[in-house]
């Protein structure tokens, strides 16, 4: 099992720019490289965060609810990565062969970590 603390605000931030970034970029046949594409979205990410408040609070995810998600991964048993992050420690969980072992490890994290003992 692969847990860590998910990445701070600001990086979080730089990588959505970026990958916005790369998606205007083709689709508006820019020609941005990786390159340009990096150090601008650091630039602007920098820039917001001098001046503003942001915090990663995805609003499809209910309030209580854990963040999920999936990539391929070929050396998976099922072909695909399905991870989980706890919003209220941002505690991530990777490596999960299906979207139930996540959910599992989850629960698990639930109370081991937010429920106080009777």
């Amino acid at each position: 099992m692969s847990e860590r603390t998910s990445d701070d605000d600001l990086a979080r931030l730089t990588s959505n720019i970026a990958e916005e970034l790369r998606a205007q970029s083709a689709l508006r046949d820019l020609g941005l490289s990786e390159v340009t594409i990096e150090e601008v979205a650091s630039a602007i990410a920098v820039n917001i965060d001098y001046a503003f408040t942001v915090a990663w609070s995805p609003r499809w995810v209910k309030p209580g609810d854990a963040h999920y998600g999936m990539e391929p991964d070929s050396e998976s048993p099922t072909g695909e990565n399905h991870f989980v992050e706890c919003l209220q420690c941002q505690w991530v969980c990777a490596s999960n062969p299906s979207r139930r072992d996540a959910e599992q490890k989850y629960g698990r994290h639930l109370q081991r970590e937010h429920t106080s003992p009777s």
